[in-house]
């Protein structure tokens, strides 16, 4: 995580990928940044009691499974700092929305972008596939599954090799044509 998540406006990418991965409005998708910038010291990030409570507040369900929320986090905690930023919250909602898989896709990938060139390198593509096994699959899955072997293969399908950058196109068309992946975003063989 980075400095530049901490006290930062909203931005148009995240707030249109979690009105399409939700059900909540505008007016509520700003309700719950605003929860999330206060749920905290002021950094911007959240701890793991920080999330459980926020995740408490956003769920409207005071009966929110702890173990859940504490697996969540994990998953998002990528450098093992103990704290979780919006950006990776809306992850969350990506994730587990059941919106059509190019809304997802499109959505997957702004979040993925984080350079915000266009493109994703092979290790953001690596970061991708290991938040959606975790949250899709559990994280049993995925260490299970060689996601460096398998995120060779899928930009070799793109006619890539692993050196080179991906575009969305070629991200979409790529997954799409991985019954796997397909498999762990909508949950069908």
């Amino acid at each position: 995580m980075n400095n530049e998540d901490s006290k930062r406006e909203l931005t148009d990418q995240e707030l249109d990928a979690l009105k399409a991965s939700s059900y909540m409005t505008e007016e509520e998708i700003r309700e719950c940044y605003e929860h999330f910038v206060n749920s905290d010291d002021g950094d911007g990030k959240l701890t793991k009691d920080e999330f459980h409570n926020f995740a408490k507040k956003v769920f409207k369900n005071k009966n929110v499974d702890r173990v859940k929320t504490d697996e969540i986090f994990g998953t998002f905690d990528t450098n093992n700092d103990g704290m979780v930023t919006f950006r990776e919250f809306i992850w969350v909602a990506i994730a587990i929305s059941n919106d059509d898989l190019n809304v997802m896709l499109n959505h997957a990938f702004y979040m993925l972008d984080t350079s915000g060139d266009g493109f994703l390198t092979l290790d953001e593509f690596k970061d991708f596939i290991r938040k959606i096994l975790s949250i899709r699959m559990g994280p049993e899955m995925v260490r299970q599954v060689d996601i460096n072997g398998f995120s060779i293969e899928t930009f070799q399908k793109c006619g890539l090799d692993p050196t080179q950058k991906i575009s969305k196109e070629q991200f979409i068309e790529g997954c799409k044509k991985n019954k796997e992946l397909i498999k762990w975003f909508t949950g069908e063989e």
